[in-house]
């Protein structure tokens, strides 16, 4: 338990950077965002298409 939130801690400082950097240049992350919601949205059909899936990548989707 201790090591998930450890993790969840990480997540929370990354995410505040990310968003600090992002409204000082939005511009320098459009393409890495736009590259990121791709893939999300790529994982997310695959995974609609077939819920009950035992790939990796749909797996961690799912938790």
């Amino acid at each position: 338990m201790k090591r998930k939130v450890g993790a969840l801690e990480k997540l929370e400082s990354d995410h505040a950077a990310l968003r600090f950097k992002l409204k000082r240049d939005p511009q320098s992350y459009r393409d890495d965002f736009e590259q990121q919601y791709q893939q999300y949205r790529t994982l997310l059909d695959l995974f609609l298409a077939d819920p009950s899936t035992t790939d990796g990548g749909l797996v961690a989707l799912k938790e």
